[in-house]
């Protein structure tokens, strides 16, 4: 299975969730995307803990490149989500800030709004200098 996909599953199983309900979800997203690969599962799991466990200073760092004027309260949920999974795999999965941004700006083009990808890279550029 591809990075890219397992990106996509942790963007279902974190967007809009609860800790304490993730496990439920998982289990859902994994069979609905017929994940079974050892490496997959240990991806998505380290990508949504690290969401889970370093989520205050991650909004901290996505408040903190927003355009003046916008707020987390403002963002769409799926671009807030997308956003998240970004700066989690950049910051504390050593990702390639590159690859991390087009996966999670074709994320946002899928699940967001006409203007989400365009926001969403920018973003993710400002949090990768």
């Amino acid at each position: 299975m591809s990075r890219k996909l397992s990106r996509e599953v942790a963007f279902r199983i974190g967007y809009g969730i609860e800790p304490i309900r993730q496990d439920c979800v998982k289990d859902h997203a994994l069979a609905s995307f017929g994940i079974t690969q050892k490496l997959d599962v240990e991806f998505i799991d380290n990508l949504i803990n690290a969401v889970v466990d370093n989520r205050s200073e991650i909004d901290m760092i996505i408040g903190s490149s927003l355009k003046a004027g916008y707020t987390l309260d403002r963002l769409a949920s799926t671009d807030l989500a997308a956003l998240r999974l970004g700066v989690a795999e950049i910051k504390y999965l050593d990702e390639v800030p590159e690859v991390v941004i087009d996966a999670m700006v074709t994320i946002a083009r899928k699940y967001g709004t006409e203007k989400s990808a365009g926001f969403v890279n920018g973003v993710l550029a400002t949090v990768a200098k």
